[in-house]
């Protein structure tokens, strides 16, 4: 492999029976594993803090590190952090000045393996970011920067830690074989770490999703591993209830509802005739018709 170490990675993939409704917006849930995801020495670690001056002076100003270095400078003397701690220190403003267009950002999520931002711009830095740091997972970590909050343990504890997504659950659907999969996948390890450490790191994973995803325990599908390069994968867990769920779907217009099978199977209903639009070309057909929701 030319890459062994993103070549060999190991992620789990969770599949809902159904999606969450109440999810509005990006929002994560930090999992911290029992061993580490990255290699200290071998990690890149970039910083993302608040700003320091008035900011129509920043606005203003044409050095645009500025504000950058003087955090480097100030994270060394009052918390003690220096070059072997982090990799690169940006500060909002910097960040909305020169990544802000969609193509710099997503430069910006592949340069760095870790991503950390000051409490204080949190929520306006994870709007900022979006979905690109999303689609990489890449999702910048919460970095408390108090004098009665250690800095480095912080750090190290990003080693260990893995961003479970809360936000509106992604669809893959195969209308060729009647096949929707409302899916989350976490990161979990890479095949060059021991077998106990991966089992652990497992273990710790599927817990938290059970405790963390929207309806529990009983709203997951299946669990398998698989390599983030794809191919196939190991199936850990899958659900025998036989009840099919059924309920409304965001993407399907008003007056529908999906009903799951424990096999696999999808089939849209008519909400008030419970009627089958069975095979899925027939669906097409009744939305073309502007009276379908009467059906």
């Amino acid at each position: 492999m030319l890459f062994p170490e993103v070549d060999q990675l190991l992620h789990l993939q969770f599949v809902y029976i159904k999606p969450d409704a109440s999810s509005f917006g990006h929002h994560s849930k930090p999992i911290v594993l029992p061993h580490p995801l990255h290699e200290k020495g071998n990690t890149t670690v970039c910083l993302i803090m608040r700003d320091l001056d008035h900011p129509l002076k920043g606005k203003c100003d044409h050095d645009v590190d500025k504000e950058a270095r003087e955090w480097v400078d100030k994270l060394e003397t009052e918390y003690g952090l220096t070059k072997e701690h982090f990799n690169k220190v940006l500060t909002k403003r910097q960040l909305e000045r020169v990544y802000h267009s969609y193509q710099e950002r997503r430069q910006l999520a592949s340069a760095y393996d870790i991503f950390l931002v000051d409490s204080i711009v949190e929520k306006s830095v994870l709007r900022f970011c979006g979905k690109d740091f999303h689609k990489a997972k890449k999702v910048p970590m919460r970095f408390v920067v108090g004098r009665h909050r250690s800095l480095n343990h912080q750090i190290n504890r990003s080693y260990y830690t893995v961003m479970f997504p809360f936000s509106p659950c992604l669809l893959r659907v195969m209308f060729h074989c009647f096949l929707i999969l409302i899916f989350r996948s976490l990161r979990i390890g890479n095949l060059s770490n021991p077998m106990e450490h991966l089992v652990e790191n497992v273990h710790v994973a599927v817990e938290s999703v059970f405790k963390y995803c929207p309806g529990g325990f009983i709203n997951i599908q299946s669990i398998s591993l698989q390599m983030v390069t794809g191919g196939s994968s190991l199936p850990l867990y899958i659900s025998v209830d036989e009840m099919a769920i059924v309920g409304e779907l965001s993407t399907l217009p008003e007056g529908m509802e999906v009903m799951v099978h424990k096999d696999g199977e999808v089939k849209v209903l008519s909400t008030k005739s419970k009627y089958i639009f069975f095979p899925i070309k027939k669906l097409f057909k009744r939305l073309l018709n502007k009276d379908f929701l009467m059906w």
